[in-house]
């Protein structure tokens, strides 16, 4: 089958080129023809290159992302990602004149979250694609949040357009039940659907043991527990990503194999990442989380539904006694995974004959 992905692969996140790269991976190595569309709408594109306010204010910040941050990611997704030939810079240019394709497929990522940007792109629920004899899927499509009343009804009209749908989260499910009356799958991340990521990582310079730190929000809470972790062990920390904490290694601009190389490679991870969490768990590391209270849901339902609940910790926790030091053992969780993978996999499959 020719198959066409929309999702949010022009980010400046690790997680969000990785899952594009994944799932676009698994499908071709089905032996289909899947390519993601290169959509960069402006509105959603610009804010995702690190273009709003703040940056605006301080020039510096924008000029980091554009000449040092853009360029590796970009070189990475071409190397990595197929794209479809033509680019589509603005919601109209897709909706016009759309690339044909057997099966459409939105996701991953919260391309169903109506509140996430300034304005929310119908392209993302596929209301582009109007091909009569093409079929239409989401994988692992997610809302973030409860979503506005008034969007509902949008939501509910164009969400019953698509034969097979399939959602990150329960919550998700939840939604789709309640605008649409229809069933849909909760599967992994595409992260998880690849046996190995030997194609893209990078070894890191570091021949030693280090403590990988992965921060998308910095906290003093978080930065403590850093420390606190860097006094048990004893062990330098490797900072990765542009948010500066204050360590002694700092590794910002740096491609998505270079990031899973320092991940993969670490002694212990310390994140309030997703992805930070889902790659931590699939190269079986030792790893922490020090939980951002707003964007924690999906975090904790993977976290849950592996027994892994232990991980998170909070400053109370390591106030008055030591970090757990000792191995994570990862038997149990091996099957857990393997059993979503497969079912997830079983989705896909069935969906797309």
């Amino acid at each position: 089958m020719k198959i066409g992905i929309i999702t949010f692969h022009h980010s400046k996140s690790y997680g969000a080129i990785l899952q594009s790269y994944a799932l676009c991976k698994i499908l071709n190595n089905l032996g289909h023809e899947a390519v993601i569309i290169n959509y960069k709408p402006w509105k959603i594109l610009f804010p995702r290159i690190g273009l709003h306010l703040r940056t605006i204010i301080r020039p510096k910040l924008l000029l980091i992302n554009l000449f040092f941050l853009r360029p590796v990611l970009r070189c990475f997704i071409r190397k990595h990602i197929p794209l479809s030939r033509k680019s589509y810079w603005t919601h109209f240019s897709l909706k016009r004149k759309p690339p044909i394709y057997d099966y459409y497929i939105t996701g991953s990522d919260q391309v169903w979250n109506t509140t996430l940007f300034s304005y929310f792109d119908t392209n993302y629920i596929l209301d582009f694609a109007r091909h009569e004899n093409s079929k239409l899927m989401s994988y692992g499509a997610s809302f973030g949040q409860d979503q506005p009343s008034n969007m509902k009804p949008i939501l509910a009209s164009l969400l019953k357009r698509i034969n097979y749908i399939s959602v990150r989260e329960r919550h998700g499910f939840n939604l789709v039940k309640a605008l649409t009356d229809k069933y849909s799958k909760v599967v992994c991340d595409p992260v998880f659907l690849l046996n190995s990521y030997n194609d893209v990582i990078v070894k890191p310079s570091a021949n030693y043991d280090y403590i990988a730190v992965f921060c998308l929000d910095k906290t003093s809470n978080f930065i403590f527990l850093v420390e606190q972790l860097q006094k048990q062990t004893n062990l330098p920390v490797i900072n990765l990503g542009t948010l500066d904490l204050g360590f002694e290694v700092n590794k910002k601009y740096i491609n998505p194999g270079e990031w899973l190389g320092y991940l993969k490679n670490a002694k212990f991870v310390i994140t309030n990442s997703f992805h930070g969490v889902s790659f931590s768990i699939i190269f079986k590391k030792n790893f922490f989380v020090y939980p951002i209270k707003d964007r924690f849901v999906r975090i904790s339902e993977l976290l849950n539904y592996l027994g892994l609940e232990s991980r998170v910790t909070e400053r109370n926790d390591v106030d008055n006694h030591n970090l757990d030091l000792s191995d994570i053992n990862y038997s149990k969780i091996d099957f857990l995974i393997k059993d979503k993978v497969n079912y997830s996999m079983d989705f896909i499959i069935k969906s797309i004959t």
